[in-house]
């Protein structure tokens, strides 16, 4: 119990609850789960997980984005479990394999100064064009800024151990542009990646993604930018 999964969500259907329920089968983890101001609509399907054991549902009462949910249940988890291992953050729109999971939490308690990250092959068939484009851009980007060749800039699948939690509580962005920004901040706090092969899943050319792609990548890239030329400044002034 001293991992958790957290799993921020918005205006989930029932695949949520049986992909935890498929995925309790897995492992005895805590799962955090958090309802980002979601509509009345999927107020069943939150009771329903929330009775899953092990499973605690954290509530917004308006939609404050991915940044903010994960944050929110990042602050509970430290607050339950101030001595614990970590996190593995996923997504519960089906896109992650629940073996997958388990192999990120596995490599994060043996690789406690990595970020780890569980990375996807973006050649196939099946991976849509707004998912590959945007990852080959910002993988440019942070080869550029970072000097670090990072396979999935945009996975939301990571393993994040308890003192960088910690760090990472004080990272800015609210919405998508946090993951991104979390990557600058990993370096700037002298961690490194552990980057771990997975399934790549899209379910139904991912419909179900509440990722906008002209407004969120505006944002992202806005973020790299300045969160980049920051760092940067920072490292030539040591």
């Amino acid at each position: 119990m001293s991992i958790a999964v957290v799993i921020p969500s918005y205006d989930p259907d029932a695949g949520l609850f049986f992909f935890l329920e498929k995925l309790r089968t897995k492992c005895g983890w805590l799962f955090l789960v958090v309802d980002d101001g979601s509509r009345p609509e999927s107020k069943a399907v939150f009771e329903r997980v929330a009775a899953i054991p092990n499973c605690i549902v954290l509530r917004h009462a308006v939609n404050l984005g991915k940044g903010r949910a994960l944050k929110t249940a990042f602050n509970e988890y430290l607050n339950r479990f101030p001595d614990g291992c970590g996190v593995v953050t996923a997504d519960g729109d089906g896109q992650h394999d629940p073996d997958d999971i388990l192999r990120c939490g596995e490599t994060m308690m043996q690789h406690p100064r990595h970020l780890t990250l569980g990375v996807r092959d973006f050649t196939g068939r099946t991976v849509p064009r707004r998912s590959a484009a945007g990852n080959q851009m910002s993988k440019l980007v942070f080869s550029l800024l970072l000097r670090e060749r990072i396979a999935d800039t945009q996975t939301g699948l990571r393993g994040i151990p308890a003192q960088l939690l910690r760090d990472l509580m004080n990272t800015r962005g609210e919405r998508f542009e946090y993951e991104t920004i979390m990557l600058f901040d990993v370096k700037h706090y002298r961690y490194s990646f552990y980057q771990v092969p997975i399934r790549t899943i899209y379910e139904e050319g991912n419909r179900d993604s509440h990722f906008a792609p002209f407004k969120d990548t505006v944002c992202i890239c806005r973020a790299v930018l300045m969160t980049g030329l920051s760092r940067l400044k920072e490292t030539l002034l040591r």
